[in-house]
Protein backbone atom coordinates (compact mmCIF):
# COMPACT_ATOMS: atom_id res chain seq x y z
CA UNK A 1 0.00 0.00 0.00
CA UNK A 2 2.98 2.46 0.75
CA UNK A 3 4.52 1.87 -2.64
CA UNK A 4 0.98 2.36 -4.21
CA UNK A 5 0.91 5.99 -2.18
CA UNK A 6 4.56 7.00 -2.60
CA UNK A 7 3.64 6.58 -6.96
CA UNK A 8 0.74 8.22 -6.63
CA UNK A 9 2.15 10.65 -5.04
CA UNK A 10 4.80 10.95 -7.44
CA UNK A 11 2.05 10.96 -9.71
CA UNK A 12 0.44 13.78 -8.63
CA UNK A 13 3.46 15.78 -8.69
CA UNK A 14 4.28 14.89 -12.38
CA UNK A 15 0.70 16.22 -12.62
CA UNK A 16 1.49 18.90 -11.16
CA UNK A 17 4.68 20.02 -12.55
CA UNK A 18 2.98 18.71 -16.33
CA UNK A 19 0.16 21.77 -15.55
CA UNK A 20 2.73 24.14 -14.00
CA UNK A 21 4.43 23.75 -17.75
CA UNK A 22 1.42 24.01 -19.78
CA UNK A 23 0.42 26.83 -18.08
CA UNK A 24 3.72 28.55 -18.88
CA UNK A 25 3.77 27.22 -22.30
CA UNK A 26 0.07 28.56 -22.56
CA UNK A 27 0.89 32.22 -20.91
CA UNK A 28 4.33 32.16 -23.00
CA UNK A 29 2.22 31.72 -26.33
CA UNK A 30 -0.43 34.31 -25.22
CA UNK A 31 2.52 36.26 -24.86
CA UNK A 32 4.00 35.89 -27.96
CA UNK A 33 0.87 36.21 -29.77
CA UNK A 34 0.01 39.62 -28.02
CA UNK A 35 3.92 40.76 -29.24
CA UNK A 36 3.26 39.63 -32.12
CA UNK A 37 0.08 41.41 -33.17
CA UNK A 38 1.78 44.47 -31.86
CA UNK A 39 4.36 44.60 -33.58
CA UNK A 40 2.19 44.10 -36.97
CA UNK A 41 0.18 47.04 -35.97
CA UNK A 42 2.96 49.13 -35.83
CA UNK A 43 4.36 47.59 -39.23
CA UNK A 44 1.37 48.80 -40.98
CA UNK A 45 0.96 51.63 -39.28
CA UNK A 46 4.40 52.56 -40.23
CA UNK A 47 3.65 51.24 -43.77
CA UNK A 48 0.85 53.68 -44.06
CA UNK A 49 3.17 56.54 -43.06
CA UNK A 50 5.50 55.58 -45.96
CA UNK A 51 3.23 55.54 -48.26
CA UNK A 52 1.66 58.45 -47.32
CA UNK A 53 4.73 60.38 -48.03
CA UNK A 54 4.96 58.45 -51.28
CA UNK A 55 1.71 59.64 -52.53
CA UNK A 56 2.64 63.26 -50.60
CA UNK A 57 6.13 63.21 -52.72
CA UNK A 58 4.10 62.36 -55.89
CA UNK A 59 1.75 64.96 -55.89
CA UNK A 60 4.42 67.57 -55.45
CA UNK A 61 6.09 65.85 -58.45
CA UNK A 62 2.74 66.10 -60.19
CA UNK A 63 2.22 69.73 -59.55
CA UNK A 64 6.13 70.50 -60.65
CA UNK A 65 5.61 68.73 -63.81
CA UNK A 66 2.00 70.70 -63.97
CA UNK A 67 3.75 73.87 -63.60
CA UNK A 68 6.24 72.98 -66.21
CA UNK A 69 4.17 72.29 -68.89
CA UNK A 70 2.17 75.44 -68.23
CA UNK A 71 4.76 77.35 -68.25
CA UNK A 72 6.45 75.99 -71.55
CA UNK A 73 2.89 75.90 -72.96
CA UNK A 74 3.14 80.26 -72.91
CA UNK A 75 6.61 79.97 -74.20
CA UNK A 76 5.34 78.05 -76.87
CA UNK A 77 2.50 80.98 -77.84
CA UNK A 78 4.67 83.21 -77.09
CA UNK A 79 7.23 82.11 -79.91
CA UNK A 80 4.51 81.10 -82.11
CA UNK A 81 3.70 85.01 -81.94
CA UNK A 82 7.10 86.23 -82.13
CA UNK A 83 7.43 84.25 -85.29
CA UNK A 84 4.19 85.58 -86.81
CA UNK A 85 5.04 89.08 -86.30
CA UNK A 86 8.75 88.37 -87.48
CA UNK A 87 6.99 86.44 -90.99
CA UNK A 88 4.49 88.85 -90.87
CA UNK A 89 7.62 91.66 -90.73
CA UNK A 90 9.45 89.86 -93.61
CA UNK A 91 6.66 89.51 -95.89
CA UNK A 92 5.86 93.31 -95.43
CA UNK A 93 9.59 94.04 -96.44
CA UNK A 94 9.18 91.93 -99.50
CA UNK A 95 5.43 93.87 -100.36
CA UNK A 96 7.30 97.36 -99.98
CA UNK A 97 10.03 95.89 -102.22
CA UNK A 98 7.93 95.02 -104.71
CA UNK A 99 5.95 98.77 -105.24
Amino acid sequence: MKLVREKLGENASLEHALKDALLSAQKATGQIRHQAQRESVLMLKESELKAEKMLDDARLELKALTDDIRNYKAIKRKLKTDLQILIQSYSDLLTEDAN
